[in-house]
């Protein structure tokens, strides 16, 4: 008991120091890159993830350093703790040679090169940014790839049940002017192998049936709907136990909570996604979930936040209101 005491207490005085002392705790994730510079001097960039108590957030630093020489560092770069940033963390992503921090020369100048990701911080945002910075030694421009969307776990063969885990591309947009730059950003996104967009991704895969109904509804909200177009498949798919079910002579339906709802067509002998949108905050039908009175194929669809009543049809896929 008092061992715990004691722990807490410690604990309790590294955030009053780090409050007090530049308000910033640094986390345990450092990323280095050593270079020589063009007057053979050893140099190394040090690339640091903290937490910032002041602020409540993550910033990422990057100090450059000249070997042998203590205290002899220089504030290379600096994103704030809008965002939560992490150096190099995609959270069970593939990491190779590709994303290292690491010095290029490119477009006749010498640039530092890494990868950054940024989340909001708001832990139920899933939701993140993936940043490609290219930053001058000297002379030249900085340049910056962004691109927005959500990790995920992919299968990326049409035949093997084999997973992978990729950030899959919403959006990406260059934050350069130099047409040699973009060209070179372009490059290191597809080396990466990071990455991935509808055109990478075997749609018709079971696995994947989220991205394939997203693909084929084109929209994130129901409001936006008049009719919903269902994907189908042979195979069970139901990827864990559901927390509501619903069954009629016609359908079974199983919904998750701010999750999907999935179904089987008893006539047609299918497996069907009824509503799998990425969109967040997610939207929760699971709590209502019934059958319209009277009828065995309309469902009744009431949201968490979009609080209208609609009725599905699962038989022609027609969304009306009461």
């Amino acid at each position: 008991m008092m061992e715990k005491m004691s722990r807490n207490l410690l604990l309790g005085w590294i955030f009053l120091f780090a409050w007090l002392f530049e308000g910033e705790l640094v986390s345990s994730q450092i990323y280095r890159c050593g270079y020589t510079a063009e007057d053979g001097a050893q140099l190394e960039f040090v690339l640091r993830d903290s937490f910032s108590v002041v602020n409540f957030g993550r910033v990422l630093s990057v100090h450059r350093y000249r070997k042998g020489q203590a205290g002899d560092s220089v504030l290379f770069f600096s994103r704030d703790s809008l965002h939560r940033s992490y150096a190099l963390s995609f959270h069970g992503l593939p990491k190779d040679k590709y994303i290292a921090p690491r010095v290029v020369e490119r477009c006749g100048n010498r640039y530092l090169v890494f990868w950054m990701e940024r989340r909001r911080t708001d832990v139920t945002l899933l939701n993140a940014e993936i940043h490609l910075m290219v930053l001058p030694l000297g002379k030249g421009q900085r340049a910056e790839l962004v691109v927005e969307g959500r990790p995920m776990v992919l299968a990326m063969d049409s035949l093997t049940s084999q997973t992978e885990n990729r950030f899959f591309v919403d959006r990406k947009f260059f934050l350069a002017g130099d047409s040699c730059l973009a060209s070179f950003l372009s490059d290191c996104l597809v080396e990466s192998k990071l990455f991935a967009s509808y055109a990478d991704v075997p749609l018709r895969h079971v696995r994947n049936y989220g991205l394939a109904w997203e693909r084929l509804n084109g929209v994130s909200a129901l409001s936006d709907m008049e009719r919903v177009n269902f994907v189908y498949y042979a195979q069970p798919f139901f990827p864990m136990k559901p927390t509501r079910t619903i069954e009629s002579e016609n359908f079974k339906v199983v919904a998750f909570p701010y999750g999907d709802l999935l179904g089987y067509d008893k006539k047609k002998k299918l497996y069907f996604v009824i509503w799998a949108s990425e969109a967040l905050p997610r939207e929760d039908y699971s709590s209502a979930l019934a059958w319209k009175k009277g009828s065995s194929s309309e469902l009744l669809l009431l949201g968490f936040y979009d609080r209208t009543v609609r009725y599905l049809n699962l038989e022609t896929g027609a969304l009306t209101t009461e």
